[in-house]
């Protein structure tokens, strides 16, 4: 038998086999070459694309209480280089100042800095600010800016230049800005921003308001700082540097106390202050106040409302037969529409018995709440200006009217009114007490005798009247007594009050184009603010009597009702861990009971036993029917004097 051997001698098979492990060998060489090279391309792109040569300062510190001596230095930059620094805010450029020896810094003081390689810039700009013997309570801002910026004759925008430069506005009118925020010496945040010069009026003040804008470059751009952190966002696209508006040459803070005492006592929409010192590329620049803005991120964030479906409205100032009426600032022409032939129909009602279709067109408690603040601190430079009204563009509103009550605040297609600029309010020109006394016993619901105030006569609609009063009652009782104003009056003024000798020096020798300057001395300061006080000393009552005066008399100036004078409603509760009490839409917690409120009489209101987690509310006592004791909630008549005592037992009732 004859057997086939198919397979190659072994010497062939030997030098296969090496020729195939050489082939194996020669790949696995080729892919390890392949990865050094792919290694070595991309630590050469690192380096030339993001590890560029930095500038080392030191010290690091940013406040000190003696001049320093500072000191340059790189990291990366090999052959023939400068550095080169500037100290005004300006951009270090090839033809700068050239570091050779430590900078002696003897007053606060802006270091740019950079390195070059003969024309080129091969270094980001490290911005630094030694803040010298500068001691603050306040968190201070220093914003820098090419000093070009400011003060050029044909593109300055704090100067007055060639074309007016700081009555300009708009986005032309916008410069790049950097912002560093530090908190008890201690640095924060810091932005590159856009900046322009902000307000109306004020922009002729020496210390003018600043408007700074995150996404001045990218609109992705925001504020990640939460500078209010009561107010619930933490993000925020533009902010102001506020000068205190009408107020710069009195007690500096009207505006941002009615904001603060209406932020804490109601829903609207205000704009939160924080008080800080600002640097204007390394000049001492004063007390400002940042504050919030609402531009576009404003209501997307807190109400979920883009761009796209939002519409704002202004007020202007006009006369005529549009006084009064709406302009459209963006969104939607047909809510313009929409809301200036409401106030046209309104104007036509007596008593308006429409009034729930109105409720279907506005936040009527928003409405009742920015009316109270407006007319309550009687500011003057209002309604007719300083007036805006908003309005997510919900189709459902004009689909289904009747399901926006059902929505939430702010997305439910209802106007809803911005509460801003507010300085000519509690009493802005009485320049004695005794003229602060008189304007506190007038305030300005004696607007409404005016048929061009907006919406006027809903005010005598019975349920919207019911409203009103109560709800202004108990911000009476509450926020807006003497009592409970005068204290946040005394927290603000002692929050700056340090600050303010430095503020006064820095503006007291400088006046407005039209005269106004600033108070001179800290007793000038304190009149101003005891000013205000007196307002709120006698605001309340002076309150009081106005509605009566308004809202309890005839065409001819009779009285509408046989009580002339506040009713009592004393609440109290068992146990103060027990539950707590609301009268209408204010809640009165058990803890801090008993209370002594006063209301509007001939009202009716309702009140309702709130008990806590593990308790039950049993009965009330005092001035209850008999029938009624173990109701929570109640529904009274306010004739007279009451008394009430809502009683919470431990335990569940199933």
């Amino acid at each position: 038998m004859i057997i086939k051997n198919d397979r190659p001698p072994l010497l062939a098979r030997t030098k296969a086999a090496l020729k195939q492990l050489y082939s194996r060998q020669k790949l696995k060489m080729n892919l390890y070459v392949l990865a050094a090279i792919l290694l070595i391309v991309a630590i050469l792109s690192l380096l030339t694309k993001t590890v560029q040569p930095q500038v080392i300062i030191s010290p690091t510190a940013d406040f000190h209480q003696q001049a320093v001596q500072v000191d340059l230095d790189h990291t990366l930059a090999l052959g023939d280089y400068q550095l080169r620094f500037t100290t005004d805010g300006s951009d270090p450029t090839p033809t700068s100042q050239l570091y050779t020896e430590p900078i002696q810094i003897e007053k606060t003081t802006v270091i740019k800095t950079a390195l070059f390689r003969r024309e080129t810039q091969i270094s980001p700009i490290l911005i630094k600010t030694y803040f010298i013997k500068a001691n603050h309570t306040l968190p201070v801002v220093s914003l820098i800016t090419e000093p070009k910026n400011l003060w050029d004759d044909e593109i300055g925008i704090y100067t007055a230049g060639n074309h007016i430069n700081y009555k300009q506005s708009g986005k032309e009118w916008e410069r790049p800005a950097e912002f560093i925020y530090y908190q008890d010496q201690q640095f924060e945040y810091q932005r590159d921003v856009g900046v322009r010069i902000h307000g109306t009026g004020s922009r002729e003040l020496p210390q003018k308001s600043f408007r700074l804008i995150a996404s001045y470059q990218d609109e992705r751009e925001l504020f990640q700082y939460d500078f209010f952190p009561n107010d619930g966002l933490t993000t925020h696209d533009e902010i102001v540097l506020r000068n205190a508006g009408t107020d710069w040459r009195d007690a500096y803070l009207r505006d941002a106390l009615i904001h603060n005492l209406a932020q804490q006592s109601t829903d609207l929409d205000v704009m939160p202050s924080q008080p800080v010192v600002v640097y204007l590329n390394g000049e001492y620049w004063g007390i400002y106040y940042i504050r919030e803005r609402f531009d576009d991120h404003y209501f997307e964030e807190k109400y979920g409302v883009t761009r796209d479906r939002l519409t704002i409205l202004d007020v202007p100032h006009n006369h005529g037969e549009t006084r009064g009426q709406a302009e459209l600032t963006q969104g939607y022409e047909s809510d313009r529409d929409r809301y200036n032939e409401m106030l046209v129909k309104a104007m036509g009602c007596r008593g308006c018995p429409e009034y729930n279709e109105y409720r279907k067109l506005i936040d009527m408690d928003n409405f009742i709440d920015y009316n109270i603040f407006e007319m309550h601190f009687a500011n003057f430079d209002w309604p007719y200006g300083n007036s805006k009204v908003w309005v997510y563009h919900n189709n459902i509103l004009a689909e289904n009217p009747d399901e926006v009550l059902e929505l939430p605040p702010g997305i439910d297609g209802r106007f809803r009114w911005l509460l801003f600029d507010l300085d000519a309010g509690l009493g802005h020109t009485s320049d004695t007490h005794e003229k602060m006394i008189a304007a506190a016993g007038k305030g300005m619901l004696g607007i409404l005798i005016d048929d061009q105030f907006p919406l006027r006569n809903i005010f005598y609609n019975t349920t919207f009247k019911e409203n009103f009063l109560n709800r202004y009652a108990n911000l009476l009782n509450t926020v807006l007594s003497s009592k409970q104003a005068i204290a946040e009056l005394d927290r603000m003024e002692a929050v700056i009050e340090p600050e303010m000798p430095n503020q006064i020096a820095r503006w007291k020798d400088y006046t407005s184009p039209y005269g106004i300057s600033q108070f001179q001395s800290m007793e000038d300061w304190h009149y101003q603010v005891d000013l205000v006080r007196t307002y709120l000393k006698y605001r309340q009552e002076g309150a009081q009597n106005q509605v009566f005066e308004e809202l309890y008399t005839d065409d001819d100036g009779n009285f509408t009702t046989s009580r002339t004078e506040m009713i009592k409603l004393y609440l109290d509760v068992s146990d103060p861990a027990g539950g707590d009490i609301q009268v209408h839409t204010t809640t009165y917690q058990g803890e801090n009971a008993p209370y002594e409120n006063k209301y509007f009489p001939d009202q009716s209101i309702n009140i309702k036993a709130l008990p806590n987690a593990g308790w039950r509310f049993s009965h009330w006592e005092g001035d209850v029917p008999a029938a009624k004791k173990q109701q929570s909630q109640l529904r009274i008549n306010l004739s007279q004097d009451q008394s009430l005592k809502a009683v919470f037992v431990k335990g569940w009732l199933f």
